[in-house]
């Protein structure tokens, strides 16, 4: 679901910015789009009624609230089932004419029908409520007791997970309520477009005994307010600050805390200053205010931190304890950080002096296992350096000793990558894999010139000889968009003439594009037209059908494939990411009725699976960083 705010209001950054905080909000765990079974003809009988009430209620507590409350008129049986039972209240689905879909992109009657419907919710019930999400409402200065009420009526019912997201942009817009501070029930608390209370007035004792988890989208916060939070929650384990409309200066000092995520932000310090507990720390498209040249990144006491990136040597100053490191620091107790086995980097391998930074960076992580390298791309002219120099005066001993693989992304061809890639080959002795992802979009010379270079490279004196070397292309072209949002649509109508055309194919690949248009019903006969298709009938084996929307003519295609194609063998379908709870449910429907389809090859596999970029082509998430129990947040396989 997105923003739905005006684009022209807002700078192709902004958008990019909102887009990722909304399409990374956590969904309502509650189901929009029920499968219903029906009963036996004739049976007329109400067997739902006759079950205890802990089950009732449990089934009510999974409705949207709107549906919920209309349970009560159900029977007599049921009236009291809705205020006895937790409730989970997400605003989207009070929205007027039951559009889920579509956030209102101004303020008006719309967005204050929501707003008066949270309130009556709020009023109406007892609590407890286990999740609320409030994101469509436009709130301002005349709606502080508006808000305040709301703050109060959620501390005293309990609630256990808040999603707040305000409309107003840009900001700065309306403060937090120092109420906020008072529900002491909150395990998780997403905050977005909001500006942060001033702690230093806070009432004593304010404090979240209980959070667990803490996102700051798009937020206006001091440091010391950060700081604040920090030590007045002891059991917080998840940090995450995207956006920061200030600049951030942060100090993790917190012996709960164990993931700390900083991305599209004004970032210019992140200090780990005590976090016993800390397991992964990322930092992701940030950037410094004008007058610094770099991030500072300072690593002290962090003995449990394994997951670390994105670090970008010659961009990043990196601190180990008290040592500033600077191209050719040696290794030393006092510039290592043993824990660290994943360790992702950003470099311009064009950038000589960068680049001459990055084998000190590797001599400060010697336990690394898994090393991921994005090539970034520049205007600056190439400067070349030799394989020595990867070497130095001393040896990379996690290159030496420990490393296992390699994910080397966005390849460019560039004579420097190469000699790294080399250099990892004929040193690496414990390596097991190297992926290398080329850039797509790139030249044909430019093409060319990689595979001779790639082919060079296999035939390196590997230093493993059990090393498996895979190469692949990226899907994000230049400027984050993922591929084919340039391409030109094609009339559905069209698609079977187009495959007429090729009879011998064996391979397909569809990738469905989005438009704004409004979608025009087909049915599946249309597919098959007057003649037939040679291909789907005779000589097609595989299918991978890519950003999966939901569009009911997207399930005739794959459907019309299911029933014609005799020598299929496999099926891939790739669900768009970012896509609305609900859209997900129907999708789910449909994909189940899919595999239930008199499928004519019947030794055909179907497999799903959900893209990795995101609307727009970001291929990250604020849940990615965030998610304690995921052991590959790069993407690695």
């Amino acid at each position: 679901m997105r923003h739905g705010l005006p684009p022209e209001t807002l700078s192709s950054g902004d958008y990019e910015l909102l887009q990722f905080l909304y399409a990374s909000l956590p969904e309502p765990p509650v189901s929009t789009f029920p499968s219903l079974c029906c009963a036996a003809d004739g049976d007329k009988t109400d067997r739902v009624s006759r079950l205890p009430d802990d089950i009732l209620r449990r089934i009510v507590s999974l409705l949207p609230a709107k549906d919920g409350a209309r349970t009560t008129v159900l029977s007599s049986r049921w009236r009291g089932l809705w205020h006895s039972a937790p409730l989970v209240l997400a605003d989207t689905h009070l929205l007027p004419g039951g559009d889920a879909g579509v956030r209102p992109a101004r303020a008006g009657a719309a967005s204050r029908a929501v707003t008066d419907a949270v309130s009556a919710a709020l009023e109406a019930h007892p609590g407890p409520f286990p999740f609320v999400s409030l994101s469509c409402s436009f709130i301002g200065g005349a709606d502080r007791p508006v808000l305040a009420r709301w703050f109060q009526l959620l501390a005293t019912k309990g609630v256990d997970v808040l999603v707040f997201v305000n409309r107003p942009w840009p900001l700065p817009g309306l403060r937090l309520p120092f109420s906020l501070f008072s529900c002491a029930s909150l395990r998780k608390l997403w905050i977005g477009a909001w500006m942060f209370p001033d702690t230093t007035t806070l009432p004593r004792g304010a404090a979240f005994p209980n959070l667990r988890e803490l996102v700051l989208g798009c937020a206006v916060m001091e440091d010391k307010d950060l700081e604040f939070v920090l030590a007045v929650s002891p059991v917080l384990e998840i940090l995450a600050v995207a956006g920061s409309q200030n600049p951030v200066h942060a100090r993790l000092g917190s012996p709960s805390l164990r993931r700390g995520m900083f991305c599209l932000s004004i970032l210019d310090e992140v200090a780990v200053v005590d976090a016993p507990s800390l397991e992964g720390l990322f930092l992701w498209h940030n950037k410094t205010t004008v007058s610094k040249t770099s991030t500072t990144v300072k690593i002290g006491h962090a003995p449990k931190l394994s997951l670390l990136g994105y670090l970008e040597p010659g961009v990043h100053t990196l601190q180990i304890g008290d040592t500033i490191i600077k191209a050719g620091t040696k290794a030393s107790t006092s510039t290592t950080v043993l824990s660290v086995q994943m360790l992702a980097l950003q470099l311009q391998f064009r950038v000589c002096s960068k680049v001459k930074m990055l084998p000190s960076f590797l001599r400060c992580f010697p336990s690394v296992q898994t090393l991921i390298v994005q090539s970034e791309e520049t205007l600056e002219p190439t400067s070349k350096l030799s394989v020595k120099s990867w070497k130095g005066t001393s040896p990379i001993e996690c290159v030496h000793s420990h490393l296992k693989t390699l994910l080397f992304r966005e390849l460019q061809g560039n004579p420097n990558e190469f000699k790294f890639l080399t250099f990892i080959a004929e040193n690496a002795q414990k390596l097991e894999k190297m992926y290398i992802e080329v850039k797509m979009g790139l030249s044909r010379t430019t093409r060319k010139v990689m595979a001779t270079k790639l082919r060079a490279l296999k035939s390196a004196n590997w230093a493993s000889r059990d090393c498996k070397m895979l190469f692949r292309t990226s899907k994000v072209l230049r400027g984050g968009c993922n591929k084919g949002e340039h391409k030109h649509h094609c009339q559905v109508k069209m698609l079977p003439s187009f495959l007429r055309c090729f009879p011998s194919v064996e391979t397909l690949i569809i990738l469905s594009e989005k438009t704004l248009e409004h979608t025009s019903k087909l049915s599946v006969k249309f597919l098959k037209g007057t003649s037939p298709i040679e291909c789907v009938q005779s000589h097609l084996k595989t299918l991978l059908f890519l950003e999966l929307q939901g569009n009911r003519n997207e399930f005739k295609f794959p459907t019309f494939i299911t029933e014609n194609v005799q020598k299929l063998e496999k099926m891939y379908i790739e669900a768009k990411m970012g896509l609305s709870h609900t859209t997900r449910e129907v999708m789910t429907t449909k994909l189940t009725a899919l595999k239930s389809a008199n499928c004519a090859s019947k030794d055909c596999k179907m497999l799903f699976r959900t893209s990795k970029v995101l609307r727009g082509g970001i291929i990250w998430s604020i849940e990615v960083g965030t998610c304690l129990s995921l052991d590959d947040p790069f993407y690695l396989n």
